[in-house]
């Protein structure tokens, strides 16, 4: 019998996190599964379905962290076959020194050097190069996107395997009744961190624009981070700000993402957004920057969405969109069936003989 053990850095609802739990979801129904995560975060089963096993070593220094680990390997590899997946740097970092005990697999999300430049500056660059040689130790990679593949190959010179971003369709479909609506009004929302990378203030800019134009849509926010007050001034300083609504952290925005028509993504880097395949999975259009051809692996323009570049477009590609949504008849399910959740997880056993 197989042991799947997946590493974390904690159970908070981070992207990567929610994808780890749309894998160990799916997978518990065939095999022993245990999440390790290494910090503080919220509630597991939150997340996690309660078959699940939890390993919490938040409270132990990083040296106690890997013995205490190690020796639960050791205690489990005379029952178990065991395989060890790791997500985000401290993730990886740390499943890296488990080379030779067990086979250890990273599912690498985005574009490490720029993510990591974006978000912490030069010392990003540093943390990137030091993610990168930990990957080189890994027996396997998992890149979400033929682009990313492409690029960790180049970087570890290690094998890497495309297994697409994928949602936990369970926990979200109970919403889809919500989105079965024919209110024809059209409403925005962007659902992510409120950082540089993310370049939400653009789509702010562009609704300035769209309302001195006379051309009026509600946008949500949904998301938090260092540029919040930045983000809340550039609103109040619209003619119309009462059409835009500043959340913050939102839990569960799925009641949200069911009841909005366009999800527009700005970031500057992006992978597969989790967020954008929760938008498409209720039924929204999705309007997505496109700047290193990720996103056309499952945008199709005028179908379920548009990329676009700068943001000089998107006035007219939220115009385009809204026109699409009115002369449609009903609401459905606009992701494609190779970012569906079973599609994606036959895909990883097929690849890891599981």
């Amino acid at each position: 019998m197989k042991l799947i053990c997946i590493v974390i850095p904690s159970t908070n609802s981070q992207s990567p996190i929610k994808g780890a739990s749309a894998l160990a979801n799916k997978l518990i129904k065939k095999y022993k599964i245990l999440v390790v995560t290494l910090k503080e975060g919220k509630s597991f089963n939150r997340l996690f379905d309660n078959k699940i096993e939890h390993l919490d070593l938040s409270k132990f220094s990083w040296y106690k962290k890997y013995l205490f680990f190690l020796n639960y390997l050791i205690s489990q590899s005379k029952k178990y076959k065991i395989q060890v997946i790791s997500y985000c740097f401290s993730g990886d970092v740390f499943t890296s020194f488990f080379k030779n005990k067990c086979q250890i697999i990273s599912y690498v999300r985005g574009d490490l050097y720029k993510v990591y430049r974006l978000d912490y500056g030069l010392i990003g660059i540093f943390y990137a190069w030091l993610h990168y040689e930990a990957l080189k130790k890994f027996d396997f990679i998992l890149g979400l996107s033929k682009v990313m593949v492409e690029k960790i190959e180049k970087l570890t010179n290690k094998k890497c395997y495309l297994i697409p971003n994928f949602i936990d369709e369970n926990k979200i479909a109970k919403y889809v009744s919500l989105s079965n609506n024919t209110n024809k009004k059209i409403n925005l929302i962007y659902v992510g961190r409120l950082t540089k990378l993310k370049s939400v203030s653009s789509i702010i800019k562009i609704l300035d624009r769209l309302q001195k134009e006379k051309k009026f849509f509600h946008l949500d926010i949904v998301g938090d981070g260092p540029l919040r007050e930045k983000i809340k001034k550039e609103i109040s300083k619209l003619n119309n700000p009462e059409l835009v609504t500043l959340h913050g952290f939102v839990d569960n925005p799925y009641p949200l993402l069911a009841k909005s028509n366009i999800f527009i993504l700005p970031s500057k880097s992006e992978g597969i957004s989790r967020s954008a395949l929760e938008a498409l999975f209720l039924g929204n259009f999705c309007i997505i920057r496109d700047l290193d051809n990720s996103a056309a692996e499952y945008i199709v323009n005028g179908e379920n969405g548009f990329l676009f570049k700068h943001d000089n477009q998107l006035p007219e590609l939220i115009i385009k969109a809204s026109r699409i949504i009115k002369a449609s008849k009903s609401r459905k399910n606009l992701l494609p069936n190779e970012y569906r959740q079973n599609t994606c997880i036959k895909r990883f056993e097929v690849i890891h003989n599981l």
